[in-house]
This record gives C-alpha cells, structure tokens and sequence, in this order.
C-alpha cells in the first residue's frame, strides 16, 4: 500500500512539473540605428579592428538603440555566458544591421513599457546588412 501511494505521489508531481511548462520564446526583430557606451570600436591603423574600452575595464557598458516596427527600443546589453562577449558583439554590429533579441529568457520580461530593458548578450542574433 505504501509503495502505491509513494508511486501515485512520484506521478502527481510528475504531472504537475510537466504540465506547467507554458512558457514560449518571444522575439523583437529591429534594425540597429545607435550604439552606445564605454565600448569602442577601431578600424585604424593604429589599433587596427579591435574593440576597447575607455574607463575601468571592470564597468564596460554597451547599449543598442534598435527601431522596431513597434517603435525605438533601448537595449543595455550585458555579459553573456556561452562565449559570448560585450566586445565581440560590439566588434560584429554595424548601424544598419538586423538583430533578433529574445525578450524574455526563462520566462522574465526584459524590457518595461517605456521599451527600454537588459537584454544579455547572448539573446541577441545579428543579421548583417
């Protein structure tokens, strides 16, 4: 009788756990107009293609203004995870090009109803001009 009650417990909450997953992915698609923050971009022949950043390297910042077919959204994009980096995004954007952002990675909400938000820079997918 135990073993029944413990196997009908284990699948209730197997229920429960499994049936509640309604989250769905929800993108913005835009073009990029401005870039912005400590985050430098070089294409001379002193620096070369590089990134850098002004100020302590510790408070590197760096925020997209992105127009939208729903309006302009301010994105202030923060260190990524997988590999990912501030510099290497900076180094790959252009103005002009089209960027994908998942506006709510694991279910919360990036960005506040004055469409300005923190978007980790993984979430963020370029597609060049």
């Amino acid at each position: 009788m135990n073993r029944l009650k413990n196997l009908f417990g284990i699948y209730v909450l197997a229920l429960t756990l499994g049936g509640c997953n309604d989250y769905k992915p929800q993108y913005l698609e835009g073009k990029v107009i401005k870039e912005t923050g400590t985050i430098v971009k070089s294409n001379d022949f002193l620096f070369g293609n590089e990134t850098f950043t002004f100020g302590n390297i510790g408070n590197k910042n760096y925020n997209l203004l992105v127009e939208t077919k729903d309006g302009k959204y301010i994105l202030n994009v923060f260190g990524g995870t997988f590999g990912k980096t501030l510099d290497n995004l900076a180094q790959e954007i252009e103005i002009g090009d089209s960027i994908r952002v998942q506006t709510n990675p694991n279910g919360i909400p990036c960005f506040s109803s004055d469409k300005s938000g923190n978007v980790p820079v993984d979430a963020i997918k370029v597609f060049k001009k």
